[in-house]
């Protein structure tokens, strides 16, 4: 009897044992795979404000709603859309660390969660006894259950390629109106011209 016990003790400590390792190996990859070469981090030859503006652009562009931001530093944005009885949404975090003066990082961290929602009507009930009623076809309202059904880190190397392609294309519309706003116009340019001219050959400027 002894002996059945210590080793049913002893599978009891290799049972708990196997749960806690299961256990470690969950966070045991984490800092594993961090680093530039991370599919969730680009740096970008702008300012931090810059890259920051260019950020909440191309996510408002894309129909990102933004939940909550710290000016130049942060913001997090949020899509929302349906498939069925499901609610999808999809959050996404983009911090913007600088690399110097004219360079800056973006650290993205999206997760998507799924929530599967149920409509259940309500009928009025007829008592006909005690703990006891009857239900009829007069409905009284309807409740709405809700359930996560999932929710993970999107790992995917694609969606945060679009995404910072999308930010470099905010970033190249910011630097081609700079540039244009530096350049003079056409005609300011022409009379530029004129007066050169006219103080080259000694004429005097008509009005």
């Amino acid at each position: 009897m002894e002996k059945r016990f210590s080793v049913m003790i002893l599978l009891v400590i290799a049972a708990f044992m196997l749960s806690a390792c299961a256990g470690v190996a969950k966070y045991n990859d984490v800092f594993q795979s961090s680093g530039q070469n991370a599919p969730n981090i680009r740096t970008f030859s702008a300012t931090p404000d810059n890259l920051y503006s260019a950020s909440c652009r191309a996510l408002l562009a894309d129909n990102f709603r933004i939940e909550k931001q710290d000016t130049g530093k942060s913001v997090i944005a949020a899509k929302y859309w349906t498939e069925g009885k499901k609610m999808i949404q999809l959050a996404i975090a983009v911090n913007v660390l600088p690399e110097g003066t004219e360079k800056a990082t973006a650290y993205a961290s999206a997760i998507q969660s799924v929530n599967e929602s149920d409509v259940n009507s309500n009928y009025f009930h007829i008592p006909i006894f005690i703990g006891l009623s009857v239900p009829t076809p007069i409905k009284t309202g309807s409740t709405i259950t809700s359930a996560q059904e999932e929710e993970k880190t999107v790992k995917n190397a694609a969606f945060y390629n679009r995404f910072f392609k999308a930010v470099e294309r905010e970033l190249l519309k910011t630097s081609d109106t700079m540039s244009s706003e530096d350049k003079p116009s056409e005609q300011t340019a022409v009379e530029t011209d004129k007066k050169k001219e006219e103080t080259i050959t000694g004429t005097v400027p008509r009005n």
